[in-house]
């Protein structure tokens, strides 16, 4: 079939010619349209790991927060009662490590006067009876006309750098004169740690800290991952300004890594959640070897393929060739060729085989973009799907309705049933949502077990009735734990545009988060 050669007394035959342009065309599409979607991969990986970072570090500040908070209300009310009963010295130090909830919450708890002086204290406070803490502590634990507060850090007895988080003590119509104080040691464990090496373990390649308002270093989970921190002149030029939520950092290591940061509250503190960028260098080599898998053997198969169509659409050439050296030697022809129509036939069927190629090619192109837009576990949208959706709302008329739903306890579900259960249950919530939601709303994991639903031209009401109507079915439902889940919303309206996204989440955040507060399962609409 293939016998005669590409070339014949010095002149390239058309047969090669045919060969050579299907190949060239064929190699060359599949080459232009896996970089297109390569690049576009990879930039959406990057993107997506920036996004979940920023998430990751939302994610701990809310925690951090609520931990603070908790501790506030802890010391507001152990002073309350220290003042109200007037208890003696050598009782307190037995009273207020329980009435702080033990080691909950604190290394160490202690209680001072207004020169610093520690009357009492925890034996694991770290600190000497007697002992004067330094001036900057004290005075802001006694500053007039304030509650609770946080110190900043400062080194103990046994040479521990740690922070003090204080309450004075005050007795109807005096000053304040006394003040107590839990202590959390920055170099040992505490509550913030547990929590940070919780969601570094659930985010393979990852890591978390807190830096104070400088971008100083101030608590690191794991001391022997110092070299990775980022470098606090970095954070400060980077996010300083806070505009930026998310960003590419370069590092010490001939590296760069993906960080995510964001403030928590009114501390002054800040939470860095980041990954090395070679994390979706790593994806992308995977994304890549996987086309290249059937990418190869397909055009190995299609190259053969051309091979065979450039002999046949050469064929009638070759055969009026032929036709004309039988000619100029002088012998007889006994047959004519191109009898049968053979050219237009097989010029079909090249048409045929080369849109098959480009469908095929395409195809491969549009799942891959479909991919990058949705959550892999729940078939959601992502992050990136709702950016779109935002993009093309802008475009109409009217505003929409946001909830924001987050799973009561997940972190319980883990911990007991394993991820795998975990997995399943944010499935079971997402068939919910999608089952009680309106054919025009927009359903869309945002990462963890936090969803939200967009209702577009809808009220609050509209958006709270049907809030209340997934709460209902979660704790109606028997999820993959065996049992019903609890779910907290936060519902929040936006009358105008998309362009107004941000403020209206951080409504409906609120919302979710006061939900919360006031004892979970329940909706909250802002406003």
């Amino acid at each position: 079939m293939f016998g005669a050669g590409f070339m014949g007394q010095g002149k390239i035959k058309l047969k090669s010619v045919l060969v050579a342009l299907l190949a060239f065309t064929l190699i060359g599409s599949t080459v232009i349209l896996m970089a297109v979607a390569i690049n576009k991969q990879n930039e959406t990986l990057a993107d997506s790991k920036l996004q979940a970072n920023f998430e990751g570090a939302r994610n701990l500040s809310t925690t951090v927060n609520t931990i603070k908070d908790l501790m506030f209300h802890e010391l507001g009310s152990t002073a309350r009662l220290i003042a109200d009963q007037q208890l003696a010295m050598e009782d307190v130090p037995a009273l207020i490590g329980p009435l702080l909830g033990g080691d909950r919450l604190f290394n160490g708890a202690l209680l001072a006067d207004e020169s610093g002086r520690v009357l009492a204290a925890t034996p694991n406070a770290g600190i000497r009876l007697g002992s004067v803490l330094e001036k900057s502590a004290t005075a802001n634990a006694l500053r007039a006309g304030r509650g609770p507060s946080v110190s900043d850090p400062f080194v103990n007895s046994d040479g521990h750098r740690v922070v003090m988080v204080s309450h004075p003590i005050q007795r109807p119509g005096e000053p304040p004169s006394k003040f107590i104080a839990g202590l959390i040691d920055l170099e040992g464990r505490n509550v913030f740690s547990d929590v940070f090496d919780h969601a570094i373990k659930s985010n393979a390649g990852t890591y978390a800290y807190i830096v104070d308002r400088h971008g100083e270093l101030l608590l690191n989970p794991d001391g022997r991952r110092r070299e990775v921190v980022v470098d606090a002149a970095a954070l400060q030029s980077t996010f300083g300004d806070g505009k930026l939520r998310f960003a590419t950092i370069d590092n010490a290591r001939e590296g760069a890594d993906l960080v995510g940061y964001l403030r928590v509250g009114d501390l002054g503190w800040g939470v860095v959640f980041q990954s090395p960028s070679a994390i979706v260098e790593q994806s992308k080599m995977a994304i890549m070897k996987a086309q290249l898998a059937w990418t190869v053997p397909l055009v190995a198969a299609f190259l053969l393929l051309c091979l065979w169509i450039g002999h046949r659409l050469a064929s009638p050439f070759i055969q009026l060739t032929a036709m004309a050296r039988n000619i100029a030697a002088g012998k007889r022809v006994e047959h004519l060729p191109l009898q049968e129509g053979h050219w237009n036939y097989e010029a079909h069927h090249l048409s045929q085989a080369m849109m098959k190629a480009v469908q095929g090619l395409q195809t491969q192109a549009d799942e891959m973009s479909l991919q990058a837009r949705t959550d892999n576990l729940t078939g959601l949208a992502n992050r990136t799907g709702l950016e779109e959706w935002l993009m093309e709302r802008r475009s109409m008329p009217g505003g929409y309705t946001l909830l924001v739903i987050d799973i009561d306890h997940f972190k319980g579900v883990n911990d007991k049933f394993g991820h795998h259960i975990g997995d399943e249950t944010l499935v079971h919530l997402a068939r919910i949502l999608q089952a009680e939601s309106g054919a025009d709303d927009f359903v869309c994991r945002l990462g963890g077990e936090e969803f939200i639903v967009l209702l577009p031209a809808a009220s609050l009401d509209t958006g709270t009735m049907l809030a209340e109507r997934v709460r209902r079915k979660a704790e109606r439902s028997i999820s993959p734990t065996g049992s019903p889940i609890t779910v907290s919303i936060g519902v929040a309206q936006c009358a105008e545009d998309a362009s107004d996204f941000e403020q209206v989440f951080q409504q409906a955040d609120q919302a979710l988060y006061e939900a919360k507060r006031t004892g979970r399962n329940r909706t909250k609409a802002a406003g």
